[in-house]
């Protein structure tokens, strides 16, 4: 039986994308930040909540894409693997890091617009408007 193991996400850059390493100069990284808004039933108060990936690449082509157009601010759709590692903080508490090793990636715009820029992606995929999410979740 086939295993896969996939993580697919839609949120903003965080930073602008860096190459930490002078040695893998493909090898670029960068924050993304994928934020859930909802409103809360008993009270109407709208909320949020948001997490942060850590999104790399060392494929070429998708590597050249990034350094040349990914910018913080920019809304990009992501597909990848998960890559998941624990760390301990200042006060010794363990937490766990997420980072996506990018296998697929579309530039959305900056406001969430289609941008005209380049995008790594697969022609038949398609693009969906997911129009206004502010909406009570139904269930």
């Amino acid at each position: 039986m086939p295993n896969l193991s996939k993580i697919i996400l839609i949120g903003h850059v965080g930073q602008d994308p860096r190459t930490p390493s002078q040695s893998n100069p493909e090898f670029v990284t960068f924050s993304l930040a994928v934020t859930d808004k909802w409103k809360d039933k008993s009270t109407g108060e709208r909320k949020e909540y948001t997490e942060w990936y850590e999104c790399i690449t060392s494929r070429n082509n998708t590597a050249s894409v990034v350094k040349s157009y990914v910018k913080k601010g920019d809304a990009l759709y992501i597909e990848g693997k998960p890559k998941f590692s624990t760390y301990q903080t200042k006060n010794g508490e363990t937490k766990v890091k997420i980072s996506v090793d990018i296998t697929e990636l579309r530039m959305l715009g900056g406001n969430g617009e289609k941008s005209s820029q380049p995008t790594q992606q697969h022609e038949s995929a398609p693009t969906h408007d997911y129009g206004n999410l502010d909406d009570e979740i139904p269930f």
